[in-house]
């Protein structure tokens, strides 16, 4: 007896330690148990993670695992197995995911609940360990080093305002590592101005390896030694070998230039007149006259291209200097673009003459300051074209007649003899019978007296003239009915009630030609038909209608039915109509 309770305590106490054994790690059904576990539960950066759920004996319903931050999942996999176990047929369920982790660190799978065998049965949770591997990689983002930024500088000696051409480029120097896309870079500090970028670079390949290049250019604001450089985010792909298999993932990085020290000069004073802020190398070229000859008052313009590299955003364009002779006008600026810093802009004049004789144009005069030769500029045009500028006909006066007894100056007949040499004589392009008033009154009243008299005679003559009656068409109602047959046979109902429309059209309007009325102006011109045919006239319409666009099927043998019926009625639909 006392040996049976020993018997009794021993297996007791090998079920309470076999519980809770497994406590942490399975969850035992009527029919089944469940798993779940990290296998290995300890790994470095590189390698992979696998999350493996044992399922025995137990079907389970779909789930989703929880998420876990500093986990990225790229894979799943089921396997299924069946064997016989002391005469039992056991069937377990494995159901594995794949993590790589982005960190090093302790990373635990928290407890959720999943459905199994018609019960809800909750997986504790599990955890992993992360630790550094051989590498020394921390991050995932430290994985994708295969990409790098840098900054190329024009000059690093410049003023303040002067337009510095730079490349910024992403090089990409890892095989496992490829750019995806990335924002435009900016400046790190405020010191600079930058010029317009591309939402995306240009892409091209240097000494093997795939560059990514922005070309522009900066101009600095304040003078000192100041510091250049750039930043940007960019997102990239990154492939990680995994054993005999590799996975990819997308990774943010956040990339900087190389630093480039600068060293900004204040512009020069004193300023000239002419300067106002141009700063580059500049040159005058193409100028363009409209015509060396015009009247007074009558306007002459002129253009002139300032060619060069710089600063062509501050640039304006020069005012003519002052000259009594000539009213000037604001002028107009057109700019051509030809790279970075270099450019073509084209200034148009437009200038009217305040005398008469031979003129000079007014002067233009551009002033810049020359980085490369650290001093102040000026272009001038001073063209010397003489710009004959004759009398207007406009100011033609018949002289004054004599005045008996009076002498008459010497320098008359001289000025006389020059005016007429200056003076280009226009002779009217109107015929003698429209230079008055009461003539082109008369002539307007004759016109329409004739346009009067020829829409009477018109109208007679068409009157007198018996309008030709229109010939009806005769309908063959048994060749129409053959047709109509013919479709319904064909299995073509469709068809068949189009036709008919068209010879219930063709019945009540009486032309062949005239376009297809609608369905109430049909049943409008049907007064004849007693109010039982009109019903039934209506519901074929609206039937046809619903056949024709494919809303309703009917049968042959009702199609035939109807179509007998409109055929039959169709001698008094033309009497009424």
């Amino acid at each position: 007896m006392r040996s049976l309770s020993s018997l009794i305590v021993f297996l007791w106490t090998w079920l309470a330690i076999s519980t809770s054994a497994i406590a942490g790690t399975s969850k035992t059904l009527a029919e089944g148990s469940v798993e779940a576990r990290f296998e290995p539960n300890r790994i470095t950066l590189s390698d992979e993670a696998r999350y493996v759920i044992a399922f025995t004996n137990i079907v389970p319903s779909s789930f989703r695992l929880p998420d876990v931050p500093g986990l990225q999942q790229f894979g799943e996999n089921t396997q299924q197995s069946v064997f016989s176990t002391n005469g039992r047929v056991v069937r377990k369920t494995h159901i594995i995911y794949s993590f790589i982790a982005e960190h090093t660190g302790t990373f635990t799978m928290p407890a959720f609940d999943i459905a199994a065998n018609d019960e809800i049965i909750t997986i504790p949770p599990s955890t992993l360990t992360v630790t550094e591997d051989a590498n020394g990689h921390q991050t995932r983002q430290e994985m994708a080093g295969g990409i790098e930024a840098t900054l190329n500088v024009a000059t690093t000696e410049v003023y303040v305002g002067q337009r510095i051409p730079i490349q910024i480029a992403l090089r990409v120097t890892g095989d496992d590592t490829q750019l995806l896309r990335c924002i435009p870079p900016e400046t790190v500090n405020g010191h600079c101005i930058l010029g317009p970028l591309g939402k995306e670079p240009k892409e091209g390949y240097q000494n093997g390896a795939e560059v990514f290049t922005w070309t522009t250019w900066v101009t600095p604001i304040k003078s000192g030694d100041l510091s250049l450089a750039f930043k940007t985010t960019c997102l990239c792909k990154v492939v990680q070998p995994l054993g005999l298999f590799a996975m990819a993932s997308q990774v943010q990085r956040e990339l900087e230039t190389n630093t480039i020290p600068l060293k900004v000069a204040a512009l020069p004073s004193p300023e000239p007149e002419s300067f106002s802020g141009a700063i580059g190398d500049f040159s005058f070229q193409n100028f363009h006259l409209s015509s060396d000859r015009t009247l007074a008052g009558e306007p002459i313009a002129f253009s002139i291209d300032l060619c060069g590299e710089g600063n062509f955003d501050r640039i304006q364009a020069p005012a003519l200097l002052a000259d009594e002779t000539w009213k000037c006008f604001e002028p107009k600026t057109k700019f051509k673009e030809m790279g970075p810093s270099s450019g073509q802009k084209t200034f148009e004049y437009v200038i009217i003459p305040q005398k008469t004789g031979e003129l000079v144009l007014p002067t233009i005069k551009f002033g810049y300051f020359s980085p490369t030769e650290h001093a102040y500029r000026e272009l001038e045009v001073a063209d010397t074209t003489k710009i004959l500028v004759s009398r207007s006909t406009n100011a033609l006066v018949a002289p004054p007649a004599p005045i008996a007894g009076s002498v008459s100056s010497s320098s008359a007949a001289p000025d006389l003899h020059l005016l007429t040499q200056d003076t280009w004589h226009y002779h009217s392009l109107s015929p003698w019978i429209l230079q008055t008033c009461i003539q082109r009154w008369l002539i307007a009243i004759i016109v329409a007296f004739l346009l009067i008299t020829t829409l009477s005679l018109w109208k007679k003559h068409s009157q007198a003239v018996p309008q030709k009656s229109k010939k009806l068409p005769r309908l063959n109602l048994k060749k129409e009915r053959q047709q109509l047959v013919k479709m319904l046979h064909n299995n073509d109902v469709n068809s068949g009630y189009k036709a008919a429309l068209q010879l219930l059209n063709r019945t009540v309007t009486g032309n062949d030609f005239e376009k297809e009325i609608s369905r109430a102006k049909i049943l409008d011109r049907c007064q004849a038909v007693a109010p039982e045919q009109r019903k039934w006239l209506e519901e074929f319409l609206n039937e046809a209608d619903d056949v024709v666009f494919g809303q309703k099927h009917v049968l042959k043998l009702y199609a035939t039915r109807q179509i007998d019926t409109l055929l039959r009625l169709i001698p008094l639909l033309k009497k009424s109509s």
